[in-house]
């Protein structure tokens, strides 16, 4: 029955997401052997607990939602319980197989190059990108300054220019005077844009002054998800659902409620901002944001946890949040 629990969990994942780390033989491995153990447990009516388990939730909370959902469709299937501290084993295997394949699953770019010095200079830098950037790039196209000002933006993730002009979240300035610090900053230039390409910019702000219970606020929230056509009556259910299985929250800091099934047309992050505070299950929080993410775009949840983990441990961006409730403030979340 393990390897039939395991093929089950790594073909449905396999649906969802298409990144190397799904079909790694050793995590394969792993988690039969895991499923074996968790099962005797579960003939002989034991359990185990995981010490760790509030740990991995707080650190690894992209592989710990992954494992939660994979889990719970399994125990309808197999008709089996397995408790929250086995979902954080599970999850940490698939933690452990996402770090190893993260450079390969990253988005690739398109990259222009444009040089005023000629071809010499222009493809000296096209070489070294390539070099050190091969998993990152799709391709690399070298345009003339004219070539340029008619250039579709759209058509290119980036552009890094030896000529100075006007820079742009697109147009990286590449100062040939100091060559080895700038492909330094190119390096974090790049790694931002991977990452930022399988995030969307739609959010939804609201603030909420008074107090209320949880299940309030994700009824409020959904309501008005579902009148604006992003998700389906179900929603606000699958939410509830979702919270009966494991907390939600970050560090005791944010809660980032999620349906368990797919009652999303449209991806969007609901954000609520309370400043008196709310009663999450017995934890006192000022920030919810609901995730309503679409099966095609799941793979934008791994980032968008590594921007709530960094928020959780920036008192600043905290702040900030709490006293400008905009846009604005969420995208110094996202795009820092």
């Amino acid at each position: 029955m393990a390897q039939d629990i395991v093929q089950s969990l790594l073909n449905h994942l396999s649906q969802k997401i298409s990144d190397d780390w799904i079909y790694d033989k050793k995590l394969e491995n792993n988690l039969t052997n895991h499923i074996i153990r968790a099962l005797n447990v579960l003939v002989i009516k034991g359990s185990r607990t995981n010490p760790i388990c509030q740990h991995i939730k707080n650190n690894f909370p992209y592989a710990f939602d992954l494992a939660a959902n994979e889990m719970s469709r399994i125990e309808s299937i197999f008709h089996l319980t397995f408790s929250e501290d086995e979902i954080a084993y599970i999850a940490l295997y698939l933690a452990n197989a996402i770090e190893k394949y993260k450079n390969s699953s990253n988005a690739k770019l398109k990259i222009a190059i444009i040089c005023g010095t000629g071809k010499i200079l222009s493809s000296i830098i096209e070489s070294r990108l390539r070099r050190y950037f091969s998993g990152a790039i799709e391709s690399v196209d070298n345009l003339s300054l004219k070539e340029f000002e008619v250039t579709d933006t759209n058509d290119y993730d980036l552009f890094v220019t030896t000529i100075p002009t006007q820079i742009s979240d697109k147009i990286f300035y590449f100062d040939i005077s100091n060559f080895e610090q700038n492909f330094k900053d190119l390096k974090k230039t790049i790694s931002s844009k991977q990452q930022k390409l399988q995030l969307f910019n739609l959010f939804s702000i609201k603030t909420f002054p008074s107090k209320l219970t949880k299940n309030q606020l994700i009824e409020d929230l959904s309501d008005e998800l579902l009148q604006k056509g992003y998700v389906t009556e179900t929603f606000s259910q699958d939410v509830l659902n979702r919270e009966l299985i494991s907390n939600t929250i970050l560090d005791n800091i944010v809660a980032i409620p999620h349906p368990i099934n797919h009652s999303v047309k449209k991806s969007i992050i609901s954000v609520a901002i309370i400043p008196k505070g709310i009663n999450w299950n017995q934890t006192p929080i000022k920030f919810v944001f609901l995730l309503a993410i679409r099966p095609e775009d799941i793979k934008s949840l791994e980032y968008i946890y590594e921007k709530l983990l960094d928020f959780t441990t920036s008192k600043a961006l905290q702040e900030d949040l709490l006293k400008n409730r905009n846009l604005e403030s969420l995208n110094r979340i996202f795009n820092s």
